[in-house]
């Protein structure tokens, strides 16, 4: 019997619109937003390389915490059955994180930064999780 046929129906709608909001954070945080008001508000006095390279340089660090720490979050997650719980607070890691985005002001644009690198990560390390479940 398949894994996906034993869960609930209310837990498969559950799971779907999870993933439908990750969905939504990369195409409209990560891709269509974030970069806008980087360029266009928080770092609007930088030249375009030094936003582009600093940006770059936060998603590469962002996606090299989450890589490093995987093994660890997988073998602590398998060995404590609390995955559900490790996803959740890697999502309400990115959840605030993201919400944080609408108090920074203009020309903050390291703290908008590390902001987007801490919601990164939470999408980073939730979608692991969601993965590995």
């Amino acid at each position: 019997m398949s894994q996906l046929v034993a869960h609930s129906w209310r837990e498969r709608w559950a799971w779907a619109f999870y993933d439908w909001a990750n969905s939504a954070f990369v195409t409209t945080v990560v891709v269509a937003l974030f970069p806008v008001f980087l360029r266009n508000y928080w770092a609007q006095d930088l030249p375009s390389e030094q936003i582009t390279f600093h940006w770059g340089n936060t998603n590469s660090i962002a996606s090299l915490i989450i890589t490093v720490l995987a093994p660890f979050l997988g073998a602590i997650a398998d060995r404590s059955g609390k995955k559900k719980g490790l996803l959740a607070s890697f999502m309400l890691l990115g959840a605030v994180a993201t919400f944080s985005l609408a108090f920074i002001g203009e020309n903050q644009w390291q703290l908008a930064l590390f902001a987007f690198a801490l919601a990164f990560i939470g999408f980073l390390g939730a979608i692991f999780f969601m993965t590995h479940y």
